[in-house]
């Protein structure tokens, strides 16, 4: 008997749920495919060369179209640039083919090169896609005035490998501070191990400093929109004075010899690209970015970005 009404009960469970089946046809449409194009250009960031004036360049491609990314190698590529000053000061380049592999293509400029106070505008041409176009500025740098670090405080209570230390500190920073232009900021901190690698800025301390409007991405909470992001609206006088904690963790055979503070002084278009990519990417937690159409697109006619930035560090050293 018992077996009896397990069986019926089986048979109404897989009934009820199958008549309440239902198909649908998702319509994904045939969006025509345009270019995403990735550039970020400074004249004297510490990863750039200052003589490359590079553009990402590849195709968009639709939502099931799980193959590597359709490259674009034969599009016309151009640069037209004039300081900020004198705007019919203008300069046009077509840039050249640097890079051409199975999963990007990078275009790079000869003749003109990143300069603090120039505004800059992309142009890409290809008879397949929609011609795209940008414009951003790089803007004079803003200066570190001081740079001052307190006593390391060691710690190895919350790490996993027994071998590893956890660094500690309150670093203050003195900024110029520009009261006739209003400037966006991108700060970060780095430290000198054969290559420069990233520390973390502790989101607390810094954010009732520098108010609401301020995003502070921690290390782990993102390695891509990672440090601060900020305006120069709350600042007043001259120069602003910032403290903010940093820590990193070293293994026994690391031995960094500098630490290094960056500022960049960023365009609109950089701000609005980091900043609207951390909280949409639901604050770095999902590698996929969410309600990707509302993402600040400064590309016409395309996606992706093209923004410039000028960057000023100074360099402190480390010692256990």
């Amino acid at each position: 008997m018992e077996k009896l009404i397990v069986t019926l009960l089986t048979i109404l469970y897989l009934g009820l749920f199958t008549a309440c089946e239902r198909e649908y046809e998702i319509d994904f449409g045939d969006q025509e495919q345009s270019f995403a194009i990735f550039s970020l250009f400074s004249p004297n960031g510490i990863f750039i060369n200052e003589a490359d004036f590079i553009v990402d360049i590849s195709a968009t491609q639709s939502i099931l179209d799980n193959t590597t990314s359709k490259i674009i190698d034969d599009a016309i590529v151009s640069i037209t640039t004039s300081p900020l000053d004198n705007p019919d000061e203008r300069l046009t380049e077509n840039l050249d083919l640097l890079i051409k592999d199975n999963e990007r293509v990078e275009f790079i400029a000869k003749e003109i090169v990143p300069k603090d106070g120039f505004e800059y505008e992309l142009r890409v041409e290809h008879p397949d896609y929609p011609t795209a176009t940008a414009k951003s500025v790089i803007p004079n740098k803003t200066e570190i005035i001081d740079v001052e670090l307190g006593n390391f405080k060691e710690s190895k209570n919350d790490l996993v490998f027994e071998t590893d230390t956890r660094y500690s500190t309150i670093a203050e920073i003195d900024i110029e501070n520009n009261t006739l232009v209003d400037n966006h900021f991108h700060l970060l901190v780095w430290y000198l191990d054969g290559i420069w690698l990233p520390i973390n800025i502790e989101k607390d301390v810094l954010q009732e400093q520098l108010g609401t409007d301020a995003t502070i991405v921690n290390l782990e909470d993102s390695e891509v929109f990672f440090g601060a992001h900020f305006s120069d609206n709350n600042f007043s006088g001259d120069s602003q004075k910032l403290n903010f904690a940093i820590s990193f963790i070293l293994a026994d055979f690391q031995n960094p010899s500098k630490i290094k503070v960056e500022l960049r002084s960023v365009s609109e278009e950089y701000h609005n690209y980091f900043v609207e990519g951390f909280r949409l990417s639901q604050a770095g937690s999902n590698a996929f970015i969410s309600g990707s159409e509302n993402i600040s697109n400064n590309v016409n006619g395309g996606f992706g970005v093209f923004a410039g930035y000028s960057s000023f560090d100074t360099d402190v050293p480390f010692r256990r």
